[in-house]
């Protein structure tokens, strides 16, 4: 699975997606209600959910929880990634055995992202404003139909060569990383074996950001985003930290 090693050192995989079985997409209801416990616990109640109608692998619902007190900002994250297992490289693999195997993802937009339209019941999402939602359930299925698996540090490009997103925006690729700004504390979810679900943060970068990280390593990029301010509460006007 390992491709070798970036000039920054970073591990480098190729994700090679492999053909939809055909069998119905896998949906844990069980793991899917502890995520949804943890955010409520951790941030607040979901107003509304993206709900996909046709499914492969696993069934990635996208839920939205609104901006509150004390927080500027929405909250997005996914339930039915943790439905499978991800698939680790021997290389990789856990040797206490007790690491997640599994995981869900989060993201933070500005509090003027989404219009009442867009959350309103059963509401569809303006597409200019649907692309953090796509990227959320592209990654969350990515570790299933690629056999493959997503942790804290994975930088992903949308595509080969990197695509913009969108547009309206030049990001390019994404970065999972722990969710700053967003909740305090450890970002597992508890689930009833014993065994949790890791919670990523998932933040779109530009591609001058991503190649940074590749020559210089995962740190050097991580302290200008500190310099700069940028934590997993995604702001779509930002600049490259390179610039």
């Amino acid at each position: 699975m390992f491709e070798g090693k970036t000039p920054g050192g970073s591990n480098l995989i190729t994700h090679k997606r492999r053909k939809d079985s055909g069998i119905p997409a896998a949906d844990d209801r069980v793991l899917a209600a502890c995520m949804e416990d943890f955010m409520r616990a951790k941030v607040g109640e979901a107003s509304t959910v993206q709900h996909e109608i046709e499914s492969r692998f696993v069934h990635i619902d996208v839920h939205l929880i609104p901006p509150a007190v004390g927080r500027d900002h929405w909250v997005l994250f996914t339930t039915g990634m943790s439905a499978l297992p991800m698939t680790f490289p021997p290389e990789a693999s856990c040797m206490c055995g007790k690491c997640p195997d599994r995981a869900e993802l989060v993201m933070g937009l500005p509090a003027s992202w989404f219009t009442p339209d867009d959350v309103a019941c059963g509401g569809r999402v303006d597409p200019k404003r649907y692309w953090p939602i796509r990227i959320m359930k592209d990654l969350a299925r990515l570790p299933h139909e690629c056999c493959t698996f997503l942790e804290w540090g994975h930088t992903v490009g949308n595509g080969d060569p990197p695509k913009r997103y969108t547009r309206e925006r030049l990001f390019k690729g994404a970065l999972l990383l722990s969710p700053v700004g967003i909740f305090r504390g450890l970002a597992r979810a508890p689930t009833p074996n014993g065994k949790p679900i890791d919670v990523l943060g998932v933040l779109p970068i530009f591609k001058d950001e991503m190649t940074f990280k590749l020559n210089h390593g995962l740190d050097a990029l991580l302290d200008r985003f500190v310099e700069r301010g940028v934590t997993a509460v995604f702001d779509p006007d930002r600049r490259s930290v390179m610039r």
